[in-house]
């Protein structure tokens, strides 16, 4: 588990649900504030792609690719790794819309241009911009790749515009083993009540870390004097699980989810 020193008696103790790979820039932000962080990544990912599915004979079918996290685009680009980009891009009508910085990174980093991108970074108003595109059209082919379950907000949204979406399912967020020392430190220092803020970036984290959490897991989850949510689905995920989300992020972008978070608890600090 990864730690940073609270510098304050009055700096919370923070914990993050997610990948310290995924979550680096947002531990930073906080460790900058003095906060004291532990990184407890409840789920892992489980690549489940067929490679025989993602020819370029299959790709050159479809219209947009729309790649809506970076594990979905680090996928997709994996399982396609024997396709020139590149050199398809520069002869195909392939167009490709992302959200999120660090998804449009993937995609950078693969030498390709970006077609779309939001001005909202959320799923359901990513789908009403993109239909709105002058480049999208009824009858539009859209290749989606996700998660085993992801949610149908965004595809159900393209297809009532007209589009054709196909799901192309790549992998799946499966819940860390409770022997993982990480877990087990987490789940200690939760239960004896060390933690301050709980931060959580995705629906599959909330759902695994009432998992890891045992029988008294809403307990214990909502007696933390904040639990945040990175955006309005994980939020969602939580309100069903009976779980009371304090602070629901106004972007899905790391820095403003670390300052939202710190502000909240400097107010009730005050």
């Amino acid at each position: 588990m990864t730690h940073s020193s609270s510098v304050s008696l009055k700096t919370p103790h923070v914990l993050v649900t997610r990948q310290y790979n995924r979550a680096s820039e947002f531990v930073d932000v906080l460790h900058e504030q003095g906060a004291s962080v532990s990184v407890m990544p409840v789920t892992y990912l489980q690549s489940i792609t067929t490679m025989t599915l993602l020819s370029k004979e299959v790709i050159t079918e479809y219209d947009w690719l729309v790649l809506t996290s970076a594990n979905a685009a680090e996928q997709f680009f994996l399982a396609t790794r024997d396709v020139s980009w590149k050199t398809y891009r520069d002869t195909s009508q392939l167009k490709i819309a992302v959200i999120g910085n660090k998804t449009a990174q993937v995609v950078r980093d693969e030498g390709l241009t970006i077609d779309f991108i939001p001005n909202i970074q959320r799923a359901s108003m990513f789908a009403q911009e993109l239909v709105t595109n002058e480049k999208f059209c009824s009858k539009t082919k859209v290749l989606f790749p996700c998660a085993k379950n992801a949610r149908r907000e965004l595809p159900d949204i393209l297809e009532q515009s007209g589009a054709v979406v196909d799901r192309l399912v790549l992998y799946s967020m499966e819940t860390s083993s409770k022997h993982n020392d990480d877990i087990i430190e987490g789940c200690s220092i939760l239960h004896n009540g060390h933690v301050d803020i709980i931060s959580c970036f995705a629906p599959s984290q909330v759902y695994a870390l009432k998992e890891l959490l045992g029988n008294q897991a809403i307990n214990v989850i909502n007696r933390c004097p904040i639990v945040a949510a990175i955006g309005p689905t994980t939020a969602h995920a939580m309100h069903e699980l009976d779980i009371t989300a304090n602070l629901v992020s106004s972007s899905p972008d790391a820095m403003v989810f670390a300052s939202e978070i710190l502000a909240l608890w400097n107010q009730r600090m005050s």
